[in-house]
């Protein structure tokens, strides 16, 4: 049957108390053309195979099989609310939110985007397939409404999109493509072969940093996150007809950067603020010249004070809530 071990999971770096993970082909029992760890009961794997590989993927994430919760995912706009184990999908809806620990929501996806939320605060989380219809049908704000009314704050919100099939590869015909950008602006893009596609990924205008400062580098993920984005056909693309480079996020409005410093005002200034340089100068190059970019600090956090600490959340806050 293999072991957990055997799973190759990409963490999706929520913040704790949450976990999430997205998963890859290997690993599991299935065999070609599924080849190793495929979860979908509805494209024709012996379904003993399927839930050999659900077994899996449970035990790799530490949960009971039981504790796994699927949604239909019948490409809408519904969210379904979880307190407990499920037996079989929840019919009718894309998305799962619970606020009840020990559950693992999970939702399928091939070339459609999947999309884990929580807000660790609230203890709410949420795990949604937005394919080209459902994004466009609203299914993530519907799924934020439902985590607001389980006490989730959007403000508060952590998203992280998994793998999904790219503008360069997403063919539509042209006027479904239209549709989706009217609804989603800035999805619409083209394939290599210059046809209409979508690309579900870049309907996000706004990339935020959180991260802590020492001194003045940048944390090791932060690097390693741009080391994947700045390369050609992500940070910047080359058009090989002009030879001319131009901006590969250019569907972004915003870019805001909020880190906290051990080290003084005066001191962060000297060594030239790295981490603030490179996101609001250097990445907003790839952004292209329409992005707004923003850069919230508190430094010297080791003595500053209560009042100064809580005046820097709200102002955080504040911000968030105006993106």
């Amino acid at each position: 049957m293999g072991t957990p071990q055997d799973l190759a999971l990409l963490d999706a770096g929520l913040p704790a108390p949450a976990g999430g993970s997205f998963t890859t082909r290997v690993g599991g029992r299935s065999p070609a053309p599924y080849t190793g760890l495929n979860l979908a009961l509805h494209v024709g794997d012996d379904p003993a195979l399927v839930a050999d590989n659900r077994v899996l993927l449970a035990r790799a994430v530490g949960l009971e099989p039981a504790s796994l919760v699927f949604a239909e995912q019948v490409h809408g706009r519904g969210v379904a609310v979880v307190d407990g184990p499920v037996g079989g999908a929840l019919p009718g809806v894309d998305a799962l939110v619970t606020a009840t620990p020990g559950l693992g929501l999970v939702v399928l996806a091939a070339d459609c985007l999947p999309v884990l939320l929580v807000d660790p605060d609230a203890g709410v989380v949420a795990a949604a397939h937005a394919g080209r219809q459902g994004l466009a049908g609203g299914v993530l704000q519907a799924v934020l409404a439902v985590m607001a009314r389980l006490g989730a704050r959007p403000a508060g919100t952590v998203a992280a999109l998994g793998p999904a099939a790219c503008g360069r590869c997403y063919e539509l015909p042209a006027p479904m493509a239209d549709e989706v950008e009217a609804l989603v602006p800035g999805s619409r893009a083209t394939t290599r072969q210059g046809t209409a596609s979508v690309d579900l990924a870049a309907g996000a205008e706004a990339l935020v940093f959180v991260y802590p400062t020492w001194w003045s580098g940048l944390p090791a993920i932060m690097k390693g996150w741009l080391e994947r984005v700045m390369v050609p056909g992500v940070g910047f693309v080359l058009d090989e007809r002009t030879n001319k480079v131009r901006p590969g996020l250019g569907q972004m409005r915003r870019l805001v950067g909020i880190s906290t410093y051990g080290s003084p005002r005066s001191y962060v200034r000297l060594v030239n603020d790295n981490g603030r340089r490179i996101i609001t100068r250097a990445l907003r190059m790839s952004c292209g010249l329409r992005v707004r970019t923003s850069w919230l600090g508190l430094y010297a956090i080791d003595t500053s004070t209560s009042a100064e600490r809580h005046a820097f959340l709200a102002e955080v806050e504040q911000k968030m809530a105006g993106l």
